[in-house]
């Protein structure tokens, strides 16, 4: 009896997630007949890409704001441009993980590709090996001239997409923009610097003066000491900004704990720096002297936005400036410089690479036409059709102005039906929701990094990015376990201990305690497989 009870559970669970499978294949789709089972001729250029109807089953991500793939405008034109007819299951945004791990369980049941499904690097490894994805380089060679050309203007992109057995599997968003990468920027509240006869900063002393001069300001004239002179969504955003004012971040945004020391060439572990400490001691003056919002380390974008609509946030940090609503966010500027720091140091930390995620386009073993497949995706990383990816329709969704820019018109932006203007734009492109395998640059991107006052900051601080910036490292797949486990306990290491710091709740004597707590975390181990990544990556220290 106890042994039919065990094959009885066992048949139920299979029995379970053949019922999800179904359920997650669902999804929003059409009917296509089959697809074909042989390979097609691929023409070599030009469309269509095939000359006798090809069938795809394609499997993406889908936001709220989106209308069924099937539906949507662009891609119901490219449909008839390259002859590839696709039958697109759509996957809610809060289950693509779950649904997606549940289709690669099942083998048998592949789509023929994935597109914006957000494939991570250890899945892609794992996945690769076991064969249910392609190995991609070959078929970019022969058959992706955008793509190729992308890698050449930004090689980093193609070293972030190769795995460590030297293969490309998957494509990834590319940020073309310097707006789009610059990451968390500093803006001041233009009217609040006039009230007080400042200007912006470019200095850590000068921006301790301003900070000083907004705390006894009464911006919002209610009587009341309630301005904020310094704040940010989470504590994290405003060391970002900082680091490079005490020349640390030396690699980009990407790797927050680890850089190159100028001074060795040797990787540097720097939360133990000498920089970082006197980024904490820094930060730590600046919330004794009630210059730094005191809810610094519980505050969260609610809380910022707030702050900002109630005229309280004087000097912010955020993506872009319109955070804070549209009554204050038009008085905002931005820096243009790093805030050059006690030994001279004017590096912008805060800039990321090119590569955006992985894993956002794949193709697996059961696709019989990669080929005709590749071709398919690489028009997205063609002008043509980034422009169709991002704008839409020409003279519906977009126009061109008189000076040649693209902008969107009034029934995206002001839709007669009262529409906000993503659920307008989600009936036409699939830009919504990130994770996209095409490039946003400046021409055609027009996400709220791209708005004027956010875009002159970053474009400016774009000049003081490092030399060299490294994207996301891939691990080899005997340490991807070590790397995950010990990175999750020195970040909780590290954000206790920064906001004791910070706080004053311990002392700075204590510094060489803090910096033996990470004998016991495996951190040589951690910064060995680091530096084997790095040198993949073009380290030579």
């Amino acid at each position: 009896m106890k042994g039919f009870l065990r094959k009885g559970k066992k048949g139920i669970v299979f029995l379970l997630l053949a019922v999800l499978l179904c359920i997650a294949l669902a999804g929003c789709g059409k009917q296509t007949g089959g697809k074909s089972k042989a390979a097609v001729k691929v023409n070599p250029d030009g469309f269509p890409i095939v000359d006798k109807t090809l069938k795809l089953k394609i499997v993406t991500m889908q936001t709220p704001v989106q209308k069924d793939f099937n539906d949507m405008v662009i891609l119901k034109d490219y449909e008839k441009k390259s002859n590839i007819d696709v039958d697109w299951v759509c996957i809610p945004q809060e289950f693509v993980a779950e649904r997606r791990n549940i289709m690669m369980a099942s083998a048998e049941e592949l789509p023929d590709a994935f597109f914006k499904m957000q494939f991570p690097a250890t899945d892609i490894s794992k996945y690769s090996k076991q064969g249910l994805i392609l190995p991609l380089s070959d078929l970019i060679d022969q058959y992706a001239p955008n793509v190729r050309a992308a890698f050449k203007k930004w090689p980093d992109v193609e070293k972030g997409l190769t795995m460590p057995d030297g293969k490309i599997y998957s494509l990834g968003y590319i940020l073309g923009a310097p707006a789009i990468t610059s990451g968390p920027k500093l803006f001041f509240n233009s009217e609040a610097l006039r009230k007080v006869n400042k200007e912006v900063p470019t200095t850590l002393d000068a921006f301790v003066d301003v900070l000083k001069a907004f705390k006894d300001l009464d911006y919002n004239e209610n009587g009341k000491a309630d301005e904020v002179p310094l704040t940010c969504s989470d504590y994290g955003g405003l060391e970002g900004i900082l680091k490079g004012s005490f020349g640390l971040g030396t690699r980009g945004s990407a790797h927050g704990n680890v850089d190159v020391d100028p001074d060795t060439s040797e990787l540097r572990f720097i939360p133990t720096s000498e920089g970082y400490k006197q980024l904490l001691q820094f930060m730590h003056m600046l919330y004794q002297e009630h210059l730094l919002d005191q809810e610094i380390f519980t505050m969260d974008m609610p809380k910022l936005i707030a702050k900002g609509e109630e005229g309280r946030a004087l000097c912010y940090a955020f993506v872009n400036h319109s955070v804070i609503g549209t009554k204050y966010s038009e008085k905002s500027v931005g820096l243009e410089a790093p805030l050059k720091g006690p030994n001279g140091n004017l590096l912008w930390n805060n800039s990321g690479p090119a590569l955006s995620g992985f894993g956002h386009f794949v193709i697996t073993k059961k696709n019989p036409n990669p080929e005709a497949t590749m071709r398919w995706e690489d028009y997205w990383y063609s002008d043509d059709g980034m422009r169709e990816y991002f704008m839409g329709v020409k003279d519906k969704t977009y126009y061109v102005d008189d000076n040649g820019n693209y902008e969107y018109t009034d029934y995206v932006m002001k839709n007669p039906d009262g529409i906000m203007f993503e659920q307008v734009l989600g009936a036409y492109v699939p830009w919504a929701g990130g994770a996209n395998p095409s490039i946003a640059g400046d021409k055609y991107f027009k996400g709220g990094e791209m708005q004027p006052i956010t875009k002159a900051s970053a474009d400016k601080l774009y000049e003081y990015r490092p030399k060299t910036i490294w994207p996301g490292f891939v691990w080899e797949d005997k340490d991807t376990d070590d790397m995950a486990s010990i990175a999750t306990d020195l970040s909780t290491y590290i954000n206790e201990n920064r906001a004791l710091f910070v706080t004053g709740k311990k002392s700075f004597d204590e510094w060489d305690d803090y910096v033996k707590g990470f004998d016991n975390m495996r951190l040589d181990h951690y910064m060995k497989v680091y530096k084997d990544a790095a040198k993949r990556y073009g380290f030579k220290g």
